[in-house]
């Protein structure tokens, strides 16, 4: 517009006050400019990274503090498509598709002003012409959404086809299954292109109904310059078919900025809507504090236990009633399902108790934040973890000792040949390949060693090591560990013969509980469990053929017994 009325001036005063016009065209330029550059600063550069931030820990803290029973019952895609695309969807696509909606909001505006005072006859084919593109956007907004959403959610099927397939890639190797996983996740690929692929579709769609629109109103502005010609002005009309020229384009822009911010402002739905979902573990009455040393002197007391899984019909630890004085090595010793696991879940918080009481150092830890209770306790699972960073933060993660104390850990769990290296020192990034399963373990239990508490938990710690570092670690447990409290769940009852005590469970219920050398020495369900496992022939008992899954194990048995 400030281009016309310059050529009008310029062509009644040629070459008069250029400078005024060439200097206000730069400033309404540079104003334009300037504005842009100072929206997109305050959303791209303040106000995103600092929602993104908001939002990423939000999801976090409700994935953190989420039960048990949330893992289990829901699938890891969406769980990883929260926090992958819906956050990228946010943090790329949203300011970006806010800021370029805005935009062409106002430029179609101005475009359409134009246009409607360059060439008044066309306003009276507008009211028709909007009627017609509010219809189309609401049907191509409709369909266009579900489509977006549709692409999202077959993508989180896809990440749990490709996280399950990573994490048994050696058992894809070893069985030759490469093919049919390859076959299957290509299948699975396929499908998650279909909505994608529609998507695109519709989008030619959307352009060619919005080119045959504004096709439509050129020839309409075309047909009334020939009708009115020497009554309107030809430059007027010029302006407004240059203007129609892009008004096609920034009309499909907008039609589709505006779809991107819907598909945006609906991963932030979705991300509220997960965050108000998921149920969180802690319960009221859980912010009590607990001394800065505790436990100090590790002793445990369960005072008739029952506990459950969640919704789970049948109680998994019934009346669970036992002391263990500071400084016990209690080994748990059962069939698989007796709840042994189960007793050291609720003893780290993992489930929670319907009745009875757990306590440590005379605090009921059911008072106490979970998060708490499994700083203050070390835990070294069955599954070793490596963490993603150097060898220092594997064994030492929250930086609480020296650099002498680690290395000391180190050499004492035969990881030397991490020293040793200079590429891989103590400050190098330790990449997993680098390390055996049992080599892991060890690692963990280095880990472990760091960990200031009197409360030691072993779940199944070395089933899945070989024999040299099994007894390695055992080593290391006697000797590192020997003034703290030991729970061990074990399957190898060769490796808990020396613990102070042990404690027989069966469905849940405490089926004995003594020294493991007087258990042995009188007829026991501990005693027939470590003759079975010493593969002794003799005549099975009742309590011991019970504590086996089904009948085929208990005919097997008694027929290996009778020598038939």
């Amino acid at each position: 517009m400030w281009v016309k009325w310059w050529a009008t001036y310029n062509q009644a005063h040629p070459n008069e006050h250029i400078a005024w016009y060439l200097g206000m065209y730069l400033f309404l330029a540079v104003l334009g400019l300037g504005s842009l550059v100072i929206a997109c600063w305050v959303l791209i550069m303040t106000m995103t990274p600092q929602a993104g931030r908001q939002l990423h820990e939000r999801l976090l803290q409700s994935v953190l503090n989420a039960p048990m029973s949330f893992f289990t019952t829901t699938d890891t895609g969406i769980t990883t498509n929260r926090f992958s695309q819906d956050l990228e969807l946010i943090d790329m696509e949203l300011p970006v598709a806010l800021i370029r909606t805005a935009m062409m909001f106002f430029v179609l505006l101005a475009q359409l002003l134009v246009i409607l005072a360059s060439a008044k006859w066309v306003g009276i084919a507008m009211p028709a012409i909007v009627v017609v593109i509010y219809f189309l956007q609401v049907y191509y907004l409709r369909t266009s959404r579900r489509l977006r959403i549709l692409d999202i959610e077959t993508k989180a099927y896809l990440g749990t086809q490709f996280l399950e397939m990573l994490s048994g890639l050696i058992t894809v190797r070893a069985f030759q299954w490469e093919y049919q996983h390859l076959s299957r996740f290509l299948e699975m690929l396929k499908k998650a292109q279909r909505p994608f692929y529609l998507l695109y579709c519709v989008q030619r769609w959307l352009n060619m109904i919005l080119d045959l629109i504004v096709g439509g109103m050129a020839v309409l502005l075309v047909t009334i310059a020939i009708k009115t010609k020497g009554s309107v002005d030809p430059g007027m009309t010029g302006l407004a078919l240059t203007n129609l020229v892009g008004f096609s384009q920034m009309l499909k822009q907008l039609i589709t900025n505006w779809t991107l911010l819907e598909t945006s402002m609906g991963a932030l739905a979705r991300i509220r809507s997960f965050t108000g979902s998921v149920e969180t573990e802690n319960l009221p009455g859980e912010e009590h504090p607990a001394p800065e040393y505790w436990p100090k002197f590790g002793g445990i007391e369960f005072r008739n236990v029952v506990a459950s899984h969640k919704k789970a019909k049948k109680a998994t630890l019934n009346d669970i009633s036992i002391a263990i004085p500071p400084g016990t090595k209690l080994a748990l010793v059962g069939r698989s399902g007796s709840g042994k696991s189960s007793l050291i879940a609720a003893l780290l918080r993992l489930m929670d108790v319907s009745s009875g009481q757990i306590v440590i150092d005379g605090l009921d830890i059911s008072t106490l934040p979970r998060q708490l209770v499994r700083s203050r306790l070390i835990a070294l699972p069955q599954d070793p973890y490596v963490l993603a960073g150097t060898v220092r933060e594997n064994v030492d993660p929250l930086g609480t000792v020296s650099d002498d104390q680690v290395l000391s850990a180190l050499r004492k769990v035969k990881l030397d040949h991490l020293l040793d290296n200079p590429d891989i020192g103590i400050n190098a990034k330790l990449n997993p390949d680098m390390l055996s399963h049992g080599q892991c373990q060890l690692l963990c239990l280095a880990r472990a060693m760091m960990r200031r508490s009197s409360i030691l938990v072993l779940d199944e710690a070395t089933a899945s090591v070989d024999v040299l570092t099994d007894a390695l670690m055992q080593d290391i447990i006697r000797t590192e560990f020997k003034n703290h409290t030991v729970i061990a769940a074990a399957h190898r009852l060769d490796t808990i013969i020396d613990f102070d005590a042990v404690l027989v469970l069966d469905q849940g219920r405490v089926l004995e509980s003594d020294n493991p050398q007087n258990l042995l020495a009188r007829d026991t369900a501990f005693k027939e469990l470590w003759q079975i496992q010493k593969g002794e022939n003799r005549d099975w008992g009742r309590s011991t053929l019970s504590m086996l899954n089904d009948a085929g194990d208990r005919a097997s048995l008694m027929s290996f017994a009778t020598g038939r």
